[in-house]
């Protein structure tokens, strides 16, 4: 499923988002990342939607810089996978 069939559908797609930012400690670069997932209507929205959340995990008034997302859409067949198996486990005693 491409970008436009997603966006032309209304519906938005899950990302898996990896977040990092850098700082200067002394001589030495200090690299920091982490995971997280979205929903977005294109991979652009869920690379913003990244890069913030690196913003506000690591701010520029601590000396962060450099922060920067990268992303991966989810199929949405994973995604039902998941959701099915989910509620099976809820429904469990």
């Amino acid at each position: 499923m491409s970008n436009k069939q997603s966006i032309s559908d209304g519906l938005e797609d899950l990302y898996a988002i990896a977040i990092m930012a850098q700082k200067m400690e002394g001589f030495i670069a200090k690299t920091v990342s982490s995971a997280r997932l979205c929903s977005a209507k294109s991979e652009h929205e869920a690379i913003g939607r990244g890069t913030e959340a690196a913003r506000k995990s690591w701010p520029e008034s601590d000396g962060w810089y450099s922060h920067q997302a990268c992303v991966a859409m989810v199929p949405r067949d994973a995604v039902k996978v998941i959701a099915e198996q989910y509620k099976k486990s809820e429904e469990r005693p």
